[in-house]
Parts: C-alpha cells; sequence; structure tokens
C-alpha cells in the first residue's frame, strides 16, 4: 500500500478503475470551478458536485450534509463554505506532495 491510499484510502475514476492523486486533484480543482460557479447550493447541486470530485462522498454523507445544513446558521451557504475550503486543503495537500 502507497502512501497515497495510506493517506487517502483507494479511489476509484469513475469507469471503476484507481484513480491518481493527480486525477483526484484534477476533479478537486474542476470541483472547485463548479461551486464557485453553480450559484447557491442544493440537493441537485451537490450531487453533481459529488460527480464532478469523483465521488468523494458516499450519499449517505451528502444526506448529512443537507439533513445538518437544515441546524446550521448560514444553511447550505455554509455548507458550500465548507466543502470549498475541503477542496482547497485538499488541491494543496496533492500540490504539497507533487501531484
Amino acid at each position: 500500500m502507497g502512501l497515497f491510499e495510506k493517506l487517502f484510502g483507494k479511489k476509484e475514476t469513475r469507469d471503476g478503475k484507481a484513480a491518481s492523486p493527480r486525477q483526484l486533484a484534477k476533479w478537486y480543482r474542476e470541483g472547485l470551478t463548479y461551486l464557485d460557479h453553480c450559484g447557491p447550493l442544493d440537493e441537485a447541486k451537490f450531487s453533481e458536485l459529488n460527480r464532478i470530485t469523483g465521488g468523494m462522498l458516499s450519499e449517505s454523507q451528502i444526506r448529512n450534509f443537507i439533513v445538518q445544513s437544515t441546524m446550521m446558521l448560514g444553511g447550505m451557504d455554509a455548507v458550500k463554505n465548507t466543502l470549498r475550503e475541503t477542496l482547497k486543503k485538499g488541491i494543496t495537500t496533492f500540490e504539497s506532495l507533487g501531484f
């Protein structure tokens, strides 16, 4: 098991093959661009973001975020900001590892 798998677990590409860190970094950049241009976040946009990023979250994690957003100050805007920061941290991590 390589360093990437130890840190992030094994990810698969959209076609079911193992995703490289470089591919994940690309998808996270695409996801960040999508978040910056999609307008207010809703369930459909959240699912599309997840598709773009190669399925970084499970369906149950997405549902939890949506349910929790109803109890958060800022609602889905706060979730969108959290997702944006998470993607930025992921991209920074991949870049620091040379991907």
